[in-house]
Parts: C-alpha cells; sequence; structure tokens
C-alpha cells in the first residue's frame, strides 16, 4: 500500500532564513544546506531565524539532491526546499532513503520539486522502517570505509603515470605537446523544451546532465529522452568510450571529466570528446583529471559567468605521448578499476544478504519507493 508524498512531507522553506553564497563562512556555529554536491556548503555564525525544528530533508529544486539534516541550519538562497514529515506513522530518514532510492528523473536546469510532489511512499510498519534506517546507516558507514580504500588506488595511479609520464604541470619536454582539438572532436550537447511530455516520456535514449559527470565511469543515466525529443535539438549520440566534460554546471562541477560507457547524447552543458588515434580515450580522462584546477582558471577568463566552452576545450593543451605507452597506462588503469569493482561487489552482496532477510522482503532499496 502507498501514500501520496504530500501527506508525508511538507514544504517548509519559507520557514527558513536563506543565506547567499556570498555570505557563507568556511568555518562557523551553524551548517548551510544548499543544492550543490557537498553536505555542508557553509556555516554561518548569527542564530536569528534559524530553522530548528529538525530533522528535515532538504531537496535540489534544480539539481535533484537529497540531504537529511539532524541538526539546526540555515539553507541556500537559490534553488532549494526544505521538507519536513508531518506524518507520525513514518520514520523521518526512512522518507530520506525512500527518496534516495527513486530519485526524480532530470529535466534540464528546470524546477523538479513538481515532480517529487508527485511520488508515493510504500507504507511499512515503524519497526520495518527503523530496520530498513539502521540497515541503510550501516551501509553508508561502509560505503565510507570504501572509499578510503578507493582513494588509495588512485594514488596509485598517479604514482604510476608519473613514473611513466613525468609529472602534468611541467609538461616533460619529450613529449609532443598538442591541443585537445588536435586529439579529439569536440561534441557539444543541448536539451529538448521540458515542457513537451513527449520529448521525455517513456524515453529510450541515455541523455546525460552535468551533474551527472561525478560518477567517473558513466554506465547509465538518470534521464532518458524520445527519439522526437532526440530530434528536436542539435544534440548528438557519441559512442562509448567517450570523454565527457562539465564545462558548466553547480559548485564545483564546472571542469570535471568522466567516461562514457555507453552511447549516449549530452545537455549543452558538457562538451563529449571522441579521441582519434593519436589518444587513448583513458590516458585523456586522467590528464583532463589531473587539470581540473588549471581548466577551471582557463574558464575564468572567455567563460563569461565562469564556463568553459567548445573553444577553450579544443585550445587546451595536452602532451601526447607514443600511444603504445598510453595503451600501456590504460591497462595498468584498467586493473586498477578491476580492484574498484571488487570492493563495489563486496558492498553489493551484503547489501543484497541484507535485504533479502527483510520483513518487508526488499531485494534493494529501490523498492521503497514506487
Amino acid at each position: 500500500m502507498n501514500i501520496d508524498f504530500l501527506k508525508v512531507c511538507s514544504d517548509v522553506t519559507k520557514t527558513a532564513r536563506k543565506i547567499p553564497q556570498s555570505q557563507y563562512l568556511s568555518s562557523g556555529q551553524y551548517p548551510i544546506f544548499d543544492q550543490g554536491q557537498k553536505t555542508i556548503s557553509g556555516y554561518y555564525n548569527d542564530a536569528g531565524n534559524i530553522a530548528n525544528d529538525f530533522p528535515y530533508i532538504v531537496f535540489g529544486d534544480h539539481t535533484r539532491v537529497l540531504k537529511y539534516v539532524n541538526e539546526p541550519c540555515y539553507i541556500g538562497a537559490d534553488g532549494v526546499k526544505l521538507l519536513k514529515i508531518i506524518n507520525n506513522d513514518f520514520v523521518p530518514k526512512y522518507v530520506f532513503y525512500a527518496l534516495l532510492a527513486n530519485p526524480v528523473n532530470s529535466q534540464g536546469y528546470s524546477r523538479h520539486f513538481k515532480f517529487l510532489k508527485e511520488k508515493k511512499i510504500k507504507i511499512a510498519s515503524k519497526k520495518e522502517q527503523r530496520f530498513v534506517v539502521e540497515k541503510l546507516d550501516s551501509i553508508k558507514e561502509s560505503i565510507e570505509l570504501k572509499e578510503n580504500e578507493l582513494k588509495s588506488l588512485d594514488e596509485l595511479v598517479k604514482s604510476r603515470f608519473i613514473e611513466m609520464f613525468g609529472d602534468i604541470d611541467n609538461k616533460p619536454s619529450r613529449w609532443t605537446i598538442a591541443k585537445i582539438q588536435d586529439i579529439a572532436k569536440c561534441v557539444a550537447g543541448a536539451t529538448p523544451s521540458t515542457s513537451r511530455h513527449e520529448y521525455w516520456e517513456n524515453g529510450t535514449i541515455p541523455w546525460l546532465s552535468s551533474g551527472e559527470v561525478n560518477k567517473y565511469r558513466i554506465y547509465e543515466t538518470n534521464t532518458k529522452i524520445t527519439r522526437l525529443g532526440y530530434d528536436s535539438t542539435s544534440t548528438k549520440l557519441v559512442p562509448p568510450h567517450t570523454v565527457v566534460l562539465a564545462m558548466a554546471g553547480q559548485g564545483k562541477t564546472r571542469g570535471t571529466a568522466a567516461m562514457a560507457e555507453i552511447e549516449l547524447c549530452t545537455n549543452q552543458s558538457i562538451c563529449s570528446l571522441v579521441t582519434n588515434k593519436k589518444m587513448n580515450p583513458d590516458f585523456l580522462l586522467f590528464y583532463l583529471k589531473e587539470q581540473y584546477e588549471q581548466l577551471r582558471a582557463a574558464s575564468n577568463g572567455e567563460g563569461g559567468r565562469g564556463g568553459l566552452n567548445l573553444k577553450i576545450i579544443g585550445a587546451f593543451p595536452i602532451m601526447v605521448p607514443p600511444i603504445e605507452l598510453q595503451n600501456k597506462f590504460a591497462a595498468f588503469v584498467e586493473q586498477v578499476d578491476k580492484s574498484k569493482v571488487v570492493c563495489y561487489s563486496k558492498y553489493f552482496l551484503w547489501l543484497n544478504l541484507t535485504f533479502v532477510s527483510s520483513t518487508i522482503a526488499y531485494s534493494n532499496v529501490v523498492s521503497i519507493l514506487e
């Protein structure tokens, strides 16, 4: 049995004080939660009009980010919804996990709260809800431990790169220095009209937004568009093993690179880099990740409001070692990535074993919310 979202949650955004990003402090007494990717986006020291009736759920109206807040807080000034659980039959964190399990599909940089309000939440006993929360909290702790392990693997890849090619920032003279446009085709995307439901409903074509580039390797997208939607724009399908680079986006998104492991198209805030025979895509991906700050600095000039564009990306310098050495490095990266997969495989196996014995009979978390 399911219950309407609006019978469980209330929008209490108007009761909270909104803090402009220009007033964020790097440290302070009270946290600020906004629609960015970081859990806590900044701090503020004035306790006036602070949101104090916690717990809350924060929803990013543009980014679809969800955060659970269990302390007095402020919210960001743009695109933030502050939600309060008003139904005493529901454990607040259960509702939070339910929403995480089945996120709202992206409609580009438009408002998404209207879609969240259409959700229905599956009813369960308080005992069952607490069981789910306890298990998922435990899983979250396991993920954090795994992330620390994965960081050490990332350092191993970086050390191997320096050993083979030298320091990226110094651009060793023994390698050819080219422009990205010399080693890859730069392809921009586009967004179908969000007011045309036939462009989005029951879509089958993977469509990537800039907020998804933090996935590192992309095997699926949050949103799919229809053939009508695809044909209505200038977006283009790019093949698997295309490097995607965020040209704009919330917070630290701009300048972030990832690997598309499937054929997909993108929105206009992403540049897809389809490499030629001079460049191995995995080499390019690692290079761009290591040049993240340099890419962001380059965008502060011609990028207007701090955005990258095809011209800036195409002219960005890259060292081009012999393809044989690039392939050797890529093979090493592949082996390390397999080690990462083993870590996550153990985690997902444990997740499934945990929920198969649940009294709610969840095989995974997705079935919490339909």
